[in-house]
């Protein structure tokens, strides 16, 4: 199997890499790493079975060639990150928009029937829905806080043209919408709570909540994201679909807060901070982000096999 990877060097693309080498796959990457050396993938760079071309893709010569090459391409390539997204409107969603549409017009003009799995977004969801968010639920965008929809609506519109694509040109898609992912290797500078919780805990410093902490999150161990993405991959009844792709666990941050101090063994505080002063403008956060996991279930029988504990043992013991 020839595996195409775009966004391949950042942290759920470089987990993706790690899993098909294991598989005896041959891997191509393509990241422009705009924000941060590739150090995820330094210990593949010299795999002979892994390629990296550090390249935007917009402007990537070899698009053609790599999309010929692959007998699976996912789509991973974003921009992303709370507080970066928030102050970058603009690049976010012309950036996030204008990849795909290259990628999907490759693969159009090419003629290739591989599967294309792009990852959108848990963050598509209506913000006021406190069931578990289902694939069929209506989405809804705020005309208030446009900084805020950008990213999600990035997503949305990556959702359609892939559908569109579909639909119309007979291309292979299956949408993801991720949900939070946590996993060693995930950088500090995008903002997930995890990771800045298990550093402030392993320094004793303290945990900095945002809002009243009760807000909720559904946390998916990033080795079975990706596994979850490859089982989606290798079915056919999942190609046209939106999925949900995470874990149903569920927590409030200030129980997550609670949960790294207790693992961690550490003697941090808990502080609050509003999210006007934590991002410098108005802010309405998602009360609570669970997804039902109906449909990939049905999709790939997958099991998950690790815990919120363990996931943040994982992450304490690389830091």
């Amino acid at each position: 199997m020839k595996v195409l990877i775009t966004g391949g060097a950042g942290f759920i693309g470089s987990h993706l890499a790690n899993l098909h080498l294991a598989k005896k796959d041959d891997v191509w990457v393509v990241d422009s790493c705009y924000r941060k050396e590739p150090t995820n993938i330094e210990p593949i760079r010299s795999h002979p079975h892994f390629r990296f071309s550090r390249d935007d893709l917009h402007a990537w010569n070899e698009l053609d060639e790599a999309v010929n090459w692959a007998d699976q391409i996912y789509h991973l390539a974003a921009i992303l990150g709370q507080e970066y997204v928030l102050n970058h409107p603009y690049e976010v969603i012309t950036q996030n928009i204008t990849s795909l549409d290259r990628l999907l017009d490759a693969m159009i003009r090419l003629g290739s029937k591989s599967p294309l799995l792009i990852t959108s977004s848990s963050e598509v969801y209506p913000k006021s829905v406190l069931e578990p968010f289902t694939e069929s639920l209506e989405l809804t965008f705020s005309s208030n806080n446009i900084h805020q929809e950008v990213y999600p609506a990035s997503k949305y519109i990556n959702e359609l043209s892939a559908l569109s694509a579909f639909r119309e040109k007979g291309i292979n898609v299956i949408v993801a919408r991720l949900f939070n992912t946590i996993g060693i290797n995930q950088s500090l500078e995008y903002g997930a709570v995890v990771p800045v919780f298990t550093q402030e805990a392993k320094d004793n410093r303290p945990l900095t909540i945002f809002g009243d902490g009760l807000q909720t999150r559904s946390f998916c161990d990033v080795r079975d994201t990706v596994a979850l993405l490859d089982k989606l991959c290798q079915n056919k009844d999942a190609i046209g679909q939106v999925v949900n792709v995470g874990n149903d666990a569920e927590i409030t941050i200030k129980a997550l807060a609670e949960q790294v101090k207790a693992i961690a063994n550490s003697s941090s505080e808990l502080t609050y901070i509003p999210y006007q002063e934590a991002y410098g403008m108005e802010y309405t956060d998602v009360k609570r982000r669970k997804p039902d996991l109906s449909l990939v279930r049905q999709l790939t029988a997958h099991q998950h096999e690790y815990t919120l504990d363990e996931s943040i043992q994982t992450i304490l013991e690389t830091l």
